[in-house]
């Protein structure tokens, strides 16, 4: 792995953890590029929701932006060791409209919003519908926890979670509850590869329960 990439991925695997144990399920063969991907969703993801700053926010998801259109001669090491794909929606493209847009009036929107931009990442990456139904996920975790901050608010429950509460509503920017889309996506995951007794969507959002 590029020197420059491994640091970008060490730096990722700090701030959450259990990267450090999702990524060992993969088969070897998966391993680098299944973290080298989540760490792009990752970088997309503190872009839109880590940053209080709307003017740096556009600038960095607009980098982010020009690295998808150039497909294989992007410049970003990132980029680079993925071996990013021209693909007919730039997933960056689709993070600017969001940070633009209006908010949507209910959770279910807003994760359809997610869920297209899941899509044009994999297509971007060469992943297919598993990721593609992952990457909602760590930007809802990044959403909430971008709320969950400006709030104060340092523990919220996981509908997975034994004793949550199912109708729980999450402190994302919009109304609704979250226990819909997670128990679809908890679903379509079925098939992915983690701990024994983990259900897909509960162990992916367990680092933002620290």
């Amino acid at each position: 792995m590029n020197p420059a990439v491994g640091e970008i991925g060490e730096a990722w695997q700090q701030r959450w953890p259990a990267l450090r144990l999702a990524h060992l399920y993969a088969s070897p063969g998966e391993r680098e590029a299944g973290l080298l991907t989540v760490v792009l969703a990752l970088e997309l993801g503190a872009a839109r929701f880590a940053l209080s700053d709307a003017q740096l926010a556009t600038r960095k998801l607009g980098f982010w932006a020009e690295e998808f259109d150039a497909g294989a001669e992007a410049r970003h090491p990132l980029s680079k060791a993925i071996g990013l794909r021209r693909s007919g929606v730039n997933p960056a493209a689709l993070f600017l409209a969001d940070l633009e847009d209006a908010l949507p009036e209910d959770v279910d929107a807003q994760w359809r919003r997610w869920k297209k931009m899941g899509a044009a990442l994999a297509s971007a990456t060469g992943g297919g519908s598993q990721e593609a139904a992952v990457y909602p996920l760590l930007w809802a975790a990044y959403d909430c926890l971008a709320v969950a901050k400006a709030c104060r608010w340092r523990r919220f429950p996981c509908p997975y979670w034994p004793g949550a509460d199912p109708d729980q509503r999450w402190p994302c920017r919009c109304h609704g509850s979250m226990h819909g889309p997670f128990t679809s996506l908890g679903r379509s995951c079925r098939t992915m590869s983690f701990p024994a007794g983990a259900d897909s969507a509960s162990w992916l959002w367990k680092p933002c329960m620290a």
